[in-house]
């Protein structure tokens, strides 16, 4: 009886942990998907709110204020982003929107402007989520789409005359040109190892 007994009492504590367990990894698979579509911007989320704030602020009254003249952005509001352009080494990818080899190319200087940005990396917060995933909603983006950029502060518009894929081994994008162009790329959803949708942008003039 007290082998019985001990074995219910055992098997109760089982079935009590998987169920705990379960619950667990329920919420963290729902937190999961909030913290995504957070990024993508389908739910209210700090990167809505980041923007609507910035662009309300600069956008919408038509001059800059002191707090922006002093950097670099670009703005897409298909893709609800009004971020800071940094430069630097690789390290500056964690921060935002990176402008790799930046004596390439720029609004000002003839070449190949190349911004890239993370697609999908996960934080504890709505707001970390938003700060590593600039580029997320980049597949809203579509051919004659425009593209603003804030560059010492002068406006420059882009105009996306070309969007596709390539294997991560095709770093051909990264080649120098001899025109002035826009080209942004990210990994795809499938991760780094899958591939980059790239985005190539000409100015108007």
């Amino acid at each position: 009886m007290n082998i019985l007994h001990h074995f219910l009492s055992s098997w109760s504590k089982v079935r009590l942990y998987f169920v705990f367990i379960s619950i667990v990894g329920l919420l963290l698979g729902v937190y999961a998907i909030v913290l995504i579509n957070s990024a993508t911007g389908r739910v209210s989320s700090p990167q809505n709110a980041t923007y609507v704030a910035k662009v309300s602020e600069v956008v919408e009254i038509g001059c800059m204020k002191e707090e922006y003249t002093e950097k670099n952005w670009i703005i897409i509001p298909k893709m609800k982003i009004f971020e800071e352009i940094f430069e630097g080494g690789e390290e500056a990818l964690s921060k935002g929107v990176y402008h790799k080899f930046a004596e390439m190319g720029n609004p000002e200087k003839v070449g190949n402007f190349l911004l890239t940005a993370h697609r999908q990396e996960f934080g504890l917060t709505f707001d970390s989520v938003r700060r590593r995933s600039p580029f997320y909603n980049i597949d809203l983006l579509e051919v004659n789409d425009k593209i603003k950029i804030i560059w010492n502060q002068v406006e420059y518009i882009y105009v996306i005359q070309r969007i596709y894929t390539v294997e991560p081994e095709q770093t051909e994008i990264e080649d120098q040109t001899d025109d002035s162009r826009l080209t942004m790329y990210t990994c795809t959803l499938g991760g780094s190892d899958d591939g980059r949708i790239v985005v190539e942008a000409f100015p108007k003039w």
